[in-house]
């Protein structure tokens, strides 16, 4: 994980960190497991849909925010600890990047 923190202020900064291919696929797997319970598909029973129809259907960006929110609070947890600071408050997120196949990048405001 590549951990970026750039202090702004007195007690303010920037932290910026990357979400690895393999926490995005877990993520993203959890986040399927959720939503296809309640999923209607044409041809299929509800909740009986396979991942690649879901992918042919929805596209694997339909479950980007859930599989976000999955990993998120773990990989702040290790960014925070390997970046040797101590976050107070809750921090703004703004994702920078989100590619399909690629790290995602997550840049934290900490106030």
């Amino acid at each position: 994980m590549s951990v970026k923190w750039e202090k702004t202020g007195k007690t303010t900064g920037e932290l910026t960190f990357d979400i690895s291919q393999d926490e995005i696929k877990l993520g993203l797997d959890q986040a399927f497991r959720r939503v296809k319970k309640n999923l209607r598909v044409p041809g299929f029973r509800k909740g009986h849909v396979s991942r690649v129809i879901f992918d042919q259907y929805y596209g694997e960006e339909a479950l980007y925010e859930d599989a976000l929110n999955i990993v998120l609070p773990n990989a702040y947890s290790a960014a925070v600890k390997e970046a040797g600071i101590a976050a107070v408050g809750q921090p703004q997120i703004t994702p920078v990047s989100m590619d399909k196949g690629k790290d995602w990048t997550m840049k934290l405001l900490l106030l």
